[in-house]
């Protein structure tokens, strides 16, 4: 599989950024609000098969033994205009547990089911 080193360097920093957030998402666990942790920009191409996201989840979870964390993607053009009431592409909750490092893979293509398109800013 061979990817651009645009795409490869937007997916490594995002998938950096998205395990970053996990070690976030452990902490906001305990509140009972939803929190947005990260808002990043992924950028697909007609080379990208699948977008891959890492969560790190902490050492230590108080009063539980997993947590959860849910993901939301939307296209970035309509997520960014306030005229439109964004529809969610993809949404997906992760569980973990203390420790635990949880991979997802969502791919990418012109096929229905996949989960998100090429040449698309999600």
């Amino acid at each position: 599989m061979q990817f651009s080193k645009i795409t490869t360097a937007v997916v490594a920093l995002s998938l950096i950024t998205i395990g970053l957030v996990g070690f976030a998402a452990i902490g906001a666990a305990e509140d009972t609000e939803l929190t947005e942790l990260e808002n990043t920009t992924v950028e697909t191409t007609e080379n990208t098969s699948y977008v891959e996201l890492d969560l790190e989840f902490a050492e230590e979870f108080t009063n539980t033994d997993s947590e959860d964390v849910a993901l939301t993607v939307y296209e970035e053009t309509e997520y960014n205009d306030s005229e439109i009431d964004e529809t969610p592409v993809l949404e997906d909750s992760v569980t973990g547990s203390p420790n635990e490092t949880v991979t997802n893979e969502y791919t990418v293509g012109t096929e229905a089911e996949d989960d998100l398109e090429p040449e698309t800013e999600y």
